[in-house]
């Protein structure tokens, strides 16, 4: 009995220190998020100011995939079927 006592007494202080743990937590967040307000986003400078519809294309990394593979029967049909069904 008194093993069940103790345990419960320990898990209470635990379940008090996680609360106090917890509003620190909270604390500490929010001042970070504060400071990390306080540091300018700066681009770089040859961004173009604008939506994308300025935009420009400087290099393109990849190019299409559709060369690469072959697509079987099996995947058009299946394409196909999914694209009539609303797949």
């Amino acid at each position: 009995m008194l093993e069940w006592i103790d345990g419960f007494v320990v898990g209470k202080q635990l379940k008090e220190q996680v609360a106090e743990l917890e509003g620190k937590l909270a604390v500490l967040s929010e001042r970070l998020q504060q400071e990390g307000q306080r540091i300018p986003n700066m681009t770089h400078p040859s961004v173009p100011i604008g939506s994308e519809d300025v935009a420009s294309i400087r290099k393109e990394v990849t190019s299409s995939i559709s060369h690469m593979f072959k697509v079987s029967m099996f995947q058009q049909e299946l394409f196909l079927w999914s694209s009539r069904e609303g797949v």
